[in-house]
């Protein structure tokens, strides 16, 4: 679940904005996904240590997370941009 106190927010979100500037300007559009994912992964591992001390646990809550955060997406996201397709381009079911 993304949404964390706001104290939480103001202390993360500048640095998220340093990270995200950098990902903007990559050279190659093509090179975003791996981007993105290389930080995700680097961001869980580090956090959760899972390189020196991987444990049960703390894989599931990295597989967790990863499944939460596609699971929002999609339903914030992915969604209403599919609703808004099927008015413009008519239903398939």
């Amino acid at each position: 679940m993304p949404y964390i106190e706001q104290h939480i927010r103001t202390e993360l979100d500048p640095k998220i904005d340093e990270l995200k500037t950098v990902l903007i300007n990559c050279d190659k559009a093509y090179e975003l996904p791996g981007c993105l994912n290389y930080v995700i992964t680097r961001l869980i591992l580090d956090t959760l240590g899972l390189k020196k001390y991987p444990r049960y646990w703390k894989i599931v809550i990295a597989m967790g997370t990863l499944i939460t955060v596609a699971f929002e997406l999609y339903r914030r996201v992915a969604v209403p941009y599919e609703e808004k397709k099927i008015i413009q381009n008519g239903d398939v079911y």
